[in-house]
């Protein structure tokens, strides 16, 4: 599933979240507890405490490494096709271009704060 890099429906992705998510709740030992739920911390806290990948940026990540592949490997005539395709806003075409908006807002912010981190007072 990973390296098809393929576009996922919406009910495909919950299914594929969730079990992620069970998977990293059984790692952390932080499955559901009737009697800990006031504790309990969100899909959202436990990849922020566990400092852990997102399953949406697994998919992300899977999608630009194809599309890097494609760029790199493949047959002109697969450019063209890919090329071709740029108008449309369906499918794998329209994942891809949503993966590139997200890599340049995260590009930008790691750049801000590079120069950030080197410009502060010694």
């Amino acid at each position: 599933m990973w390296h098809m890099g393929i576009y996922i429906p919406q009910n495909v992705y919950g299914r594929l979240f969730h079990s992620i998510m069970y998977a990293y709740r059984i790692a952390t030992h932080s499955k559901f507890d009737v009697e800990r739920v006031d504790s309990m911390l969100s899909d959202a806290d436990l990849i922020h405490e566990f400092s852990l990948v997102s399953p949406s940026c697994m998919i992300r990540a899977c999608r630009l490494t194809l599309f890097a592949r494609l760029i790199l490997k493949a047959p002109k005539h697969i450019h063209d096709i890919v090329h071709s395709m740029h108008r449309f806003d369906i499918g794998w075409i329209h994942a891809l271009k949503e993966d590139l908006l997200w890599l340049s807002l995260l590009a930008n912010s790691l750049v801000i704060t590079t120069i950030l981190m080197l410009w502060r007072p010694l």
